[in-house]
């Protein structure tokens, strides 16, 4: 965390910095619901400062998503995390179709399918759910919490 707050001071522009920030605020929120109380600004404040300056960053989009799944507790919040992850793969998606720069980073779509697939799930579409944790699987076969989930949400399933 310390190392992303110097990142924005140097560089307050830098979307997936405010984007991590939010995300590792929102991971904090999970593991304590009563710092809800004075991290919650903080997540919205990066959130929106990377959403300001990243919207078409699929990292950005994706970090955004995946901070909304970590302090959402109601049946509307999740929705709205999935359609953020969800417009996230869609921009992966899209990335992938260009040619990288050599320092253009090209980190995150299998984590997004993840979350994505999390996110069905924490919603009770096991179905959906399992989908996505075996498009993670495809990317990337040793993904352990894709694999763990994916034998949850299959067992549910029967």
């Amino acid at each position: 965390m310390d190392a992303l707050t110097q990142a924005v001071k140097l560089d307050a522009s830098h979307a997936e910095s405010h984007a991590l920030l939010a995300t590792l605020y929102g991971m904090k929120i999970s593991d304590n619901m009563l710092s809800a109380v004075w991290l919650g600004p903080r997540v919205q404040r990066e959130q929106k400062l990377a959403f300001a300056n990243g919207a078409k960053n699929p990292r950005v989009q994706y970090l955004l998503g995946m901070s909304q799944f970590y302090t959402a507790m109601r049946t509307a919040s999740r929705r709205e995390a999935l359609t953020n992850l969800l417009a996230a793969e869609k921009i992966f998606e899209a990335e992938a179709k260009t040619a990288a720069a050599p320092l253009d980073p090209r980190w995150g779509h299998d984590s997004c399918l993840t979350f994505i697939g999390l996110s069905y799930e924490k919603l009770g579409q096991h179905t959906a759910a399992a989908e996505y944790f075996r498009k993670t699987l495809v990317m990337h076969p040793q993904d352990g919490l894709a694999q763990a989930a994916l034998k949850r949400v299959t067992k549910s399933e029967k």
